[in-house]
């Protein structure tokens, strides 16, 4: 603090205030006894603060420390002598009541006393003494926690703590017996299957059996499964448990195989069978199929030997049918195989092209139309229907049949469409002629009358020009270029001098020919053949007669040498008459061509509307 007076004069003075240290309140407390009793005390320490100090207890209490005070939490209240006050509590409890619990191993055998206590205490307080007795009796002498090696009976501990509370406890032991008995099992045992494959386990008995305690006879034997259990089938088996039981709690188990073994042999049963071999000329024959009701009382199977059978084996083969159980017990019978070859060959046929040769005629080989035919076990004979082709087969594929058998007599068949081909050029021969021009100043020579003497393979069927027409400008040698054709397209050709002479020219013509019209000539006889209506708007007919019969081709031809209609039949031996239609043709002048074998003629047809 800071003084100033009237002068303004001054003077500083300090002073410090403290507090008391805080008041620190410290007991020692003592539980009540065991009994319940007002046994407990409280000794209370107070430092800090300003003493002397004054104590309020509840309850009205005004000492420091108190003293036989009965369970229950009291609580003070300490006053110092500046009037600062500080509060505790204190809570008085009795001790946990003691408790006993043991643990017991019982005499383990019933001719030796082993038996033993562990005695487990808690609770109360510490510092306990023992007390035991056995049915009445103390023991032993110094009283231990635990007692060991001690025989059967009923045994009380009395513990006291050091409060002197107590607790009782007793136990009673009995002879306990923990060997298991002996058992021996008897071996794995078979037994024989019934006549439908199936059998019981049985009842069965140990081999030896012995106990430490138990006489034999009061041991008990169970089987595991019963004896009733079916077995069922060749080898099927049960594990088989024995167990014996002393009475005392005590097993002992012991196990052996019952199984079920097939020992009856099969019976083998067989029929005769036939059997076809397949297309690679082989065939498997199944034992089921040899099989003629085989049986057994378990499961079998059925083998063949041989089983397999090929070409070579053709006819009868005695084969062996064995029949085998899951015992492996077998019997077997014997039968007989007829091996069959009943496919015919497989026939493949091609569609080959033949040349005919300068005689107009072709020869066909088995080779040229089989085309790789097989058999599965090999082909015997091969043929085809026709070998022969000559010049009337050209226009059409020709139908040939190439038929085979198997060296086991089984026959098939293929077709072959075979193309005639005609690759010869004719042989073109023309000849010289002279004409003498028309009153119209005109004159025609046709190509087939000079060139009648052209030979082919087949046949000649066509001459170009069909017609070729002179006049006044023409007079003297004219040089005329025939071509002839067959009917396969191959063409030669030949020259003829055609010498026109001027109209009434003293110099005569040539036989058969004329100013408008030449006849043409049949080797060297005159041939004629008659076609009518002439002119025609329709159907023509085309009459002829024969000597003999023979092909005949008739064919139609515009002037510019195209064929227009071609007629292919069998001429008949005497008077034939063919109708061509013709309805539709354009309006002109058409060349009708007829050929039979060396029979030629052509005549000329006006087609009019």
């Amino acid at each position: 603090m800071t003084v100033t007076d009237a002068n303004a004069c001054t003077k500083t003075l300090s002073t410090t205030i403290t507090e008391p240290a805080g008041m620190v309140l410290t007991e020692t407390h003592a539980n009540v006894l065991c009994n319940g009793g007002s046994g407990g005390s409280i000794d209370l320490t107070v430092s800090g603060g300003v003493s002397p100090y004054t104590y309020s207890w509840t309850g009205g209490a005004t000492t420091q420390d108190r003293s036989g005070l009965a369970t229950g939490t009291y609580t003070v209240t300490v006053t110092d002598a500046n009037g600062c006050s500080k509060t505790t509590s204190v809570t008085i409890t009795q001790p946990t009541a003691i408790s006993l619990s043991s643990t017991i191993v019982n005499p383990s055998n019933c001719f030796v006393a082993d038996g033993s206590i562990d005695l487990n205490v808690s609770g109360g307080t510490p510092g306990y003494t023992y007390d035991w007795s056995n049915d009445g009796s103390d023991v032993p002498d110094n009283d231990p926690q635990d007692l060991l090696n001690i025989v059967e009976g009923t045994y009380t501990v009395t513990v006291t703590d050091a409060n002197g509370c107590i607790a009782t406890h007793f136990r009673t032991l009995d002879y306990i017996d923990i060997i298991p008995p002996m058992i021996q099992c008897p071996a794995n045992q078979n037994i024989p299957a019934s006549a439908s494959c199936m059998g019981t386990v049985g009842s069965w008995n140990p081999v030896s059996l012995s106990d430490n305690c138990t006489a034999v006879g009061l041991i008990t034997v169970t089987q595991t499964p019963p004896s009733s259990t079916i077995l069922s089938g060749h080898n099927d088996s049960e594990l088989v448990t024995l167990t014996a039981n002393d009475g005392n709690g005590n097993t002992a188990s012991c196990s052996f195989t019952v199984t079920l073994k097939d020992v009856t042999l099969p019976m083998a049963k067989c029929k005769n069978v036939t059997a076809n071999l397949g297309a690679n000329g082989m065939v498997t024959v199944a034992p089921s199929s040899v099989n003629n009701g085989s049986s057994d009382n378990c499961t079998f199977t059925l083998s063949l030997t041989p089983n397999t059978f090929s070409c070579s084996n053709i006819g009868l083969n005695t084969v062996t049918l064995r029949a085998t159980d899951a015992g492996g017990n077998t019997a077997t019978c014997n039968a007989i195989v007829t091996v069959k070859d009943i496919s015919g060959p497989n026939a493949q046929c091609k569609n080959p092209i033949i040349f005919l040769n300068n005689s107009g005629h072709a020869t066909l080989t088995v080779a040229q139309v089989n085309n790789g035919s097989t058999d599965n076990c090999g082909i015997g004979t091969m043929s085809i229907d026709k070998t022969s082709f000559n010049c009337s087969e050209i226009s059409a594929k020709q139908p040939v049949i190439l038929s085979m058998t198997d060296v086991n007599g089984n026959s098939s068949t293929c077709l072959s469409l075979v193309s005639v081909k005609d690759a010869t050029a004719p042989t073109a021969e023309c000849e010289d002629v002279t004409v003498e021009l028309g009153s119209n100043g005109m004159v025609t020579v046709y190509g087939a009358e000079l060139a009648s003497a052209s030979t082919d393979n087949c046949s000649v069927w066509s001459y170009s020009p069909i017609a070729k027409v002179y006049n006044s400008s023409n007079l003297g040698d004219n040089n005329l270029t025939i071509t002839v054709k067959d009917w396969s397209g191959n063409a030669a050709t030949c020259v003829s001098i055609v010498t026109v002479e001027p109209f009434m020219s003293p110099t005569p013509l040539a036989p058969g020919h004329s100013g408008s019209e030449a006849s043409f000539k049949a080797g060297e006889s005159d041939f004629a053949f008659h076609v009518y209506p002439n002119p025609t708007s329709g159907d023509v007919a085309v009459a002829f007669e024969l000597s003999a019969e023979q092909p005949v081709l008739i064919r139609v031809f515009d002037l510019q040498g195209r064929l227009i209609l071609s007629h292919q039949d069998l001429g008949l031996e005497g008077e034939n008459t063919y109708w061509l239609g013709l309805k539709g043709l354009t309006p002109g002048m058409y060349i009708v061509d007829f050929q039979s074998e060396d029979l030629k003629g052509q005549k000329r047809l006006v087609v009019q509307e």
